[in-house]
């Protein structure tokens, strides 16, 4: 049985559940799970546990996440995404001023009514079961954390335009054919930006100069903490300058210590091609000497219902299940003592805390030290 990790690169129109369904089914897996829920009409980053690493996921240790999506004004809908019911229209269009200056507001702590379709529970039931069943539910308010919020590109569709920051080049380029020197879509010689001196800003201003311009859309960067719903993110940034909006296209870059890289030459935002998602500050996972830059995956349509694998090596693919561990303390189990403690023995130690347990280089499980004893709670049978 495959047990490990996987990092996949989900493709738009899957459930976060369908997919870890599909991935056990490919790499024979008994169980799975992941971490941090993707919404079907998101791309990006999904790690994914299977087999025996599932019992390590109440252990992984909450990591900031980063999200580029893309906010579509003068429509209101019911799951605050492009895939619910407009329920309210309007004709107002915010300026880039006016949404640069509203973006600090959203810095911080920050409280935040979650979108009506979620998975929270109200009363014992989702939150989107009582949506899809027409019952109007108060949202409590919750509290989460914006670490970083920025403007990554902005667009004027009735003026066929778009300004775009130094950062977000690769998205256009990739699907636009951008031409950054003349402001050219190649693919149909379409003038993107009227300005002809183009100045690539190195603090993520906007290309254009004329920063009164009403906009369409903006694309915008977030680093958050979890439980943050990038859909009420999208419907109070577009509140607060006086608009409607919703989220058009969402893509997670990075979670869990897995990044893509904005350096690539086709992020992906829009195409859905898979880009290099590597780990990011985690020793753990380079320090045996493999090459974890080519571990991500993708799932590829086979025909209508089927899906296959798009990597290297399924094998290499799969990242040990200690890997991801990384903040949590090692420690070392005697072979004379290894029966004793596989079988829920107990082992005098003065220690206190949860320990990474290894005998002789394998990776036994997870244990408690109270201080006085150390027991197993979550054994790796393999």
């Amino acid at each position: 049985m495959k047990s490990g990790w996987i990092v996949l690169d989900k493709p738009k129109g899957l459930t976060s559940s369908r997919a870890g369904f599909i991935l056990r089914k490919i790499f024979g897996a008994k169980t799975v799970g992941h971490l941090g829920t993707l919404d079907p009409m998101a791309t990006g980053v999904l790690v994914v546990a299977l087999g025996e690493a599932t019992k390590m996921i109440p252990y992984i240790a909450e990591t900031p996440k980063e999200y580029v999506f893309q906010i579509q004004f003068g429509q209101s809908r019911d799951t605050d995404d492009a895939e619910g019911r407009v329920i309210l229209e309007n004709d107002n269009r915010p300026t880039l001023t006016q949404i640069l200056e509203v973006l600090p507001k959203f810095i911080g702590n920050i409280e935040q009514i979650p979108p009506a379709y979620s998975a929270i529970h109200i009363d014992g039931k989702r939150a989107y079961d009582l949506a899809r069943k027409g019952v109007e539910v108060d949202m409590p308010k919750r509290t989460v954390r914006i670490d970083e919020l920025e403007v990554f590109g902005v667009g004027v569709n009735d003026l066929g335009e778009h300004r775009v920051t130094e950062k977000s080049l690769p998205i256009f380029r990739d699907v636009l054919d951008f031409d950054v020197k003349s402001g050219v879509d190649k693919s149909d010689e379409k003038i993107l930006c009227r300005d002809k001196d183009l100045n690539i800003s190195k603090d993520s201003t906007v290309l254009h100069s004329q920063q009164d311009v009403l906009l369409d859309s903006v694309m915008l960067r977030v680093v958050c903490g979890g439980g943050t719903y990038v859909r009420s993110l999208a419907r109070d940034v577009s509140a607060a300058v006086g608009c409607l909006g919703y989220v058009d296209v969402l893509r997670r870059t990075m979670s869990n210590g897995f990044k893509v890289e904005f350096n690539s030459e086709k992020l992906g935002m829009f195409s859905g091609c898979l880009e290099d998602v590597v780990p990011i500050k985690n020793e753990e996972i380079t320090k045996n000497g493999r090459n974890w830059e080519k571990c991500a995956i993708k799932l590829e349509k086979s025909n209508e219902v089927d899906y296959h694998v798009v990597a290297e090596s399924l094998d290499d693919s799969l990242i040990p299940i200690d890997a991801v561990l990384g903040d949590i303390p090692v420690m070392q189990i005697n072979g004379s003592d290894l029966s004793l403690f596989l079988n829920g023995g107990m082992l005098p130690i003065a220690d206190k805390g949860v320990f990474r347990t290894y005998c002789e280089g394998r990776f036994l499980g997870i244990a408690v030290a109270d201080g006085e004893f150390v027991h197993i709670v979550r054994r790796i049978n393999e």
